[in-house]
């Protein structure tokens, strides 16, 4: 049964090894569009795999070698670290040299929080029908908790978002030294308010992408004419800083070395895209439905462990179901909220 296991984690990363060389390295840019979707992607897979190490390692019959059960175990964090870097880069790249935030709100509303409410309806309903609990809320409280985001990396980058148009409103000159303001202010919320780990030594990466979007023309000069050192020296901060972390998690204080470990790992991504192309056909596929994928595959585990007992039959069921359900909500939702789009935006123009 094990061999079987091994298998489905083999084939849901086996995508992200996939890579050719570049052509060229002379975009003007760090990370290209295409970039920035290969690693949510990227960042999408590494969280599957680890929520599927660490449910499955639940079920009886199932026994991970250590090393294996250790080094999937760190691929959600390596995840939400990369998924927190390419959101702060991707909207300083789309809105950093703009004058103002015109259609902002609306974007990001149109984007990131109505998808999510949309598919939050179908996936909460599905899991009412099959009879997984909620920490006995009640039906219509289970509703109504989708309106304010239940699920925690989904609550933070819509904060972090809200951040940076504040800080780009009213503090544009110092916009980094804002960001990094706000970040201590939500950290020292959630740890007053005792919120896992992830909620907060995660949350550091978005503006440190915001950083490098805004200095990304001497960042990559430097690092094009010393890339080897830079590749060097990124990777082996990123693996010093995330080993002690690993080892020393449980310290309060260790939590300052995640994000200086995901910086050196963002940063060695950074090195590795000036001469490594990540993108192909399943990774493109995930970066574009990153968000769905992340909602997704928690229910659909969920449904589908009330009635399959076999834990190998599970992780492969819901595998295939995952991605077919992920597809589907992403068309449906896609359809819906352009309808919407179309219709908010001939009315601003209407108006005009």
């Amino acid at each position: 049964m094990m061999l079987f296991i091994y298998a489905a984690f083999i084939l849901i990363l086996l995508p992200c090894l996939f890579m050719r060389l570049r052509s060229s390295s002379a975009s003007s840019q760090l990370l290209e569009k295409k970039d920035t979707t290969s690693v949510r992607g990227i960042s999408a897979l590494f969280v599957i795999a680890a929520h599927y190490s660490i449910w499955i390692a639940l079920l009886d019959g199932v026994s991970f070698i250590k090393p294996v059960s250790l080094g999937l175990g760190q691929l959600g964090g390596m995840g939400v670290l990369l998924f927190f870097f390419v959101s702060g880069y991707g909207i300083n790249e789309s809105y950093g040299d703009k004058k103002d935030l015109k259609g902002y709100i609306l974007k990001r509303f149109l984007g990131v929080y109505l998808p999510y409410v949309l598919m939050k309806l179908i996936t909460v309903t599905a899991e009412i029908l099959c009879g997984v609990s909620a920490e006995d809320l009640a039906i219509p409280l289970r509703y109504l908790q989708i309106l304010i985001i239940p699920d925690w990396f989904v609550l933070v980058i819509v904060l972090q978002y809200i951040s940076y148009y504040l800080c780009s409103r009213f503090v544009k000159k110092y916009l980094i030294i804002g960001s990094i303001v706000i970040d201590a202010l939500m950290s020292a919320v959630f740890i007053l308010t005792d919120k896992p780990l992830g909620w907060f030594n995660a949350l550091w990466l978005f503006t440190f992408g915001v950083l490098v979007s805004r200095y990304q023309p001497k960042i990559r000069e430097y690092i094009e004419k010393r890339l080897i050192i830079c590749s060097v020296v990124s990777f082996v901060g990123f693996a010093a800083f995330g080993a002690l972390f690993a080892a020393l998690k449980s310290g309060g204080w260790i939590n300052v070395v995640k994000p200086v470990s995901g910086i050196f790992l963002c940063l060695f991504i950074c090195c590795l895209l000036r001469r490594i192309d990540l993108s192909n056909r399943v990774i493109m596929w995930c970066g574009k439905r990153s968000l769905y994928l992340y909602i997704v595959h928690i229910s659909v585990w969920d449904c589908l462990r009330i009635y399959i007992g076999n834990p190998a039959l599970l992780i492969w069921i819901s595998l295939a179901v995952t991605a077919g359900v992920t597809e589907g909500i992403y068309r449906g939702v896609s359809f819906v909220v352009g309808r919407i789009k179309n219709v908010s935006i001939g009315d601003t123009k209407r108006v005009e």
